[in-house]
């Protein structure tokens, strides 16, 4: 092989690396993209789930504290009656 023949070989080497790596670079910003969509989401759907899970904290805690001095008055009760009941 003589000396032109390979530079041209290298040359078209080259070349065909140099569009691999156009293509790779391609597919990789398409996957960044998407990625970046999926994470824009995800972003959204933690914020609307915070805002949900601040919204009926609320209640749960009342609800708890409700049940609990129920429980509490009716075992009171419970007991004045067995022992001053009769």
């Amino acid at each position: 092989m003589t000396e032109p023949e390979a530079t041209a070989a290298v040359a078209a080497a080259l070349a065909r690396i140099e569009e691999q790596l156009k293509h790779m670079t391609e597919k990789l910003d398409r996957a960044i993209a998407r990625t970046d969509v999926h994470e824009d989401t995800l972003s959204r759907h933690e914020a609307r789930l915070a805002v949900l899970e601040s919204k009926s904290g609320g209640w749960r805690n009342v609800l708890v504290v409700v049940a609990g001095v129920i429980g509490a008055i009716g075992f009171v009760l419970g007991v004045a009656d067995r022992l001053y009941g009769g």
